[in-house]
C-alpha cells in the first residue's frame, strides 16, 4: 500500500503521518525536503536565485522518487508527494518550456501509480518555520496542486481531508476501506 499526503506547507501532512503509519503498519518517508536542504547546506531556500531553485526542484523530485523506489514493494506513507514538487517548481523557480513539460509528465505518471492520494487543503495560514517555504506562498502552491489534481485525476482517485486530526484520519480510513471493496 502506497499512501501519499499532498498539500502546501503548513496543511497538516506531517501531523497525519505517524497515526497513519501506526494504523496501516507502513514504513514512512518523512522530512525528505528538510533533510535534502540540510544535506546540501541550504539554510534559506527563499534566498536562492530562481535558477538555482530550479536545479534544486529537479534534484528534490529525483530524491523523492529514489526514496519511494526503495520502499515501493513494501509500501509506505509519505508526508511529501511528487505533486508537491510541481507546486513549488511553478511558484518559486523559473522552470519552463520543455523542462516543465517533462517534469509534469514524470509527476503525472507517478501520481497514477500510488494506491491512495490524500490531499490536505489550506485550512489555516502556515507559520514561518525553519526550512519551510514562506507562509505567503501557501495558497499559491495549493492552487497549483488543486489545479493539477482536477486536471489529471478523477474525483474518486484522491481524497480531500479537512477538520481535526481525528476527522482527517477517519476520512482517510473510510476512503481506503471503500476503495478496497
Amino acid at each position: 500500500m502506497k499512501i501519499i499526503l499532498t498539500g502546501a506547507h503548513g496543511t497538516g501532512k506531517s501531523t497525519l503521518l505517524e497515526p497513519l503509519r501506526e494504523y496501516y503498519q507502513l514504513p514512512t518517508l518523512k522530512r525528505t525536503v528538510r533533510t535534502f536542504w540540510e544535506d546540501n547546506g541550504v539554510v534559506d531556500f527563499e534566498k536562492l536565485p530562481t535558477d538555482v531553485r530550479t536545479v534544486f526542484q529537479k534534484q528534490l523530485l529525483l530524491n523523492q522518487l529514489e526514496k519511494e523506489n526503495t520502499l515501493w514493494k513494501k509500501g509506505f506513507v509519505t508526508d511529501r508527494s511528487v505533486l508537491d514538487y510541481l507546486g513549488y517548481a511553478i511558484v518559486s523557480s523559473n522552470m519552463s518550456g520543455v523542462d516543465l513539460d517533462l517534469y509534469k509528465s514524470l509527476i503525472r505518471e507517478r501520481l497514477l501509480q500510488y494506491d491512495y492520494i490524500i490531499y490536505c487543503p489550506v485550512e489555516f495560514p502556515a507559520e514561518a518555520e525553519y526550512l519551510r517555504a514562506h507562509p505567503d506562498s501557501q495558497k499559491e502552491v495549493a492552487g497549483v496542486l488543486e489545479e493539477h489534481l482536477a486536471l489529471w485525476l478523477r474525483d474518486d482517485q484522491y481524497c480531500i481531508v479537512r477538520g481535526s486530526v481525528e476527522d482527517r484520519l477517519e476520512t482517510i480510513k473510510e476512503y481506503i476501506q471503500k476503495a478496497q471493496k
